[in-house]
């Protein structure tokens, strides 16, 4: 990794990388023993394959543009898949489609929901920090912590609960704001 990445490229590496291959490294090692019957070191060995292939396409610029990293753990997935059937051929193992397990039990569909629900949270906090500290304490008190109108008002400063509701409702407005255009970017970029 000590080579210099194209300047034109978008791909970089980054503890982002790291932690995709962390977190995403288990369950590919785990599918190809049980979808292709291989052994752990020829499972792990097809990972890291497959991850090599990922950052290669990524050094030269030639990989999808994601949204989001779920659809980059499909894509591995995608990698991992051919990388197996060529092994299998080089050892004249063939595997039929009827053989072939698509992972698609619940394991799997939880672990994308999750990773899908961890990006949404992470995107939500950072909005969340994005806003005025006065919005941040008034949120924090009001919802997780649950403290009443009343005593957010006194504790704030506003002159009585309806003041601190509003106030309230215009700092989710302004979160809703931040999220979604973060969102765009996100799509966009």
């Amino acid at each position: 990794m000590s080579e210099k990445q194209p300047s034109n490229s978008p791909f970089r590496f980054n503890e982002g990388l790291k932690e995709l291959y962390l977190q995403h490294r288990p369950a590919i090692v785990n599918w190809l023993r049980k979808a292709f019957s291989i052994d752990i070191d020829d499972a792990i060995d097809i990972t890291q394959e497959a991850f090599a292939i990922f950052i290669e396409q990524g050094m030269r610029g030639v990989l999808p543009s994601f949204i989001n990293q779920s659809k980059a753990r499909t894509y591995l997935f995608g990698i991992a898949k051919n990388k197996a059937y060529e092994r299998l051929r080089d050892q004249n193992k063939q595997v039929s489609l009827a053989e072939y397990k698509e992972p698609k039990d619940q394991a799997y569909e939880d672990i994308e929901s999750n990773v899908e629900k961890e990006e949404q949270i992470k995107q939500a906090n950072q909005a969340f920090k994005s806003l005025g500290e006065k919005c941040q304490k008034l949120l924090h008190l009001t919802i997780v912590l649950k403290v009443t109108m009343v005593d957010v008002a006194k504790k704030l400063n506003y002159g009585n609960a309806a003041t601190a509701k509003n106030m309230k409702y215009k700092c989710l407005i302004r979160l809703r704001k931040i999220y979604h255009k973060h969102q765009k970017e996100l799509q966009n970029g």
